[in-house]
């Protein structure tokens, strides 16, 4: 399987009471289960970074609070047929491969890291991934009512009565579908543009405009309605 072999670095706040905070910072590589980089700077500030950080027994003395700032220092598409979570069951995950899940295959729906037990982790996942890959109807009540799988207490709270396993799986053609190739320039171009090169200012008047509106939007870096800005998150 290809995965994403990721590198980033950064500072986190820690909360130490009466309003006082401390700065820590952070480094960390890990991989991920998406192939492709669409879609995942959120999922990293959200999910993975407070995952790296609370699990890590050197900074337990300074508790994560939020992330301050931090950079993707490196992405390198490896092959391991072990890590991946495609071909896992969804209902035996731990609490790392269901937020690799959700960045996967773009659950937001799917709670942040140790914010809840793994079971209740585990239920929300499954339904999550039924209605966006398994094309289950979950729209209204009505549609949630008329699944005999889901189970509803008293108290409004529900359970999953599933006794197949749950097979998280790529459709065909899913992430080429998504996945969008740009023609990026290296750093000789602009040094060849900066000296007159006329081979770098050919059809210059042509191509001026292209990548303005990335400058108007380069802060607005959202990956769906369910998830704010990084902008937003960072401010």
């Amino acid at each position: 399987m290809t995965m994403l072999n990721i590198s980033v670095e950064g500072v986190y706040e820690s909360d130490t009471g009466s309003g006082q905070k401390q700065y820590e910072g952070f480094s960390y590589t890990f991989k991920i289960s998406k192939p492709i980089e669409n879609g995942i700077k959120t999922h990293i500030l959200r999910r993975f970074i407070p995952f790296c950080i609370m699990k890590d027994k050197k900074k337990s003395s300074k508790i994560f609070s939020r992330v301050h700032t931090f950079v993707i220092t490196d992405i390198e598409k490896v092959e391991d047929n072990k890590g991946s979570i495609i071909g896992k069951d969804i209902r035996e995950m731990d609490d790392w491969e269901i937020q690799d899940l959700a960045c996967t295959f773009d659950l937001y729906e799917v709670p942040l890291p140790c914010v809840c037990s793994i079971t209740e982790l585990r239920d929300k996942a499954t339904l999550a991934y039924m209605k966006k890959i398994l094309k289950i109807k979950m729209d209204t009540p009505k549609d949630i009512q008329q699944l005999k799988f889901i189970k509803f207490n008293s108290d409004g709270s529900f359970k999953l009565d599933i006794k197949d396993k749950i097979i998280a799986n790529v459709p065909p053609n899913y992430f080429e579908k998504i996945e969008v190739k740009e023609d990026k320039k290296d750093f000789s171009y602009f040094v060849d543009k900066i000296f007159g090169n006329k081979n770098a200012t050919k059809n210059e008047n042509d191509n001026d405009d292209e990548g303005s509106e990335l400058f108007d939007n380069l802060n607005d870096l959202s990956d769906g309605n369910d998830f704010p800005s990084e902008n937003a998150l960072l401010s």
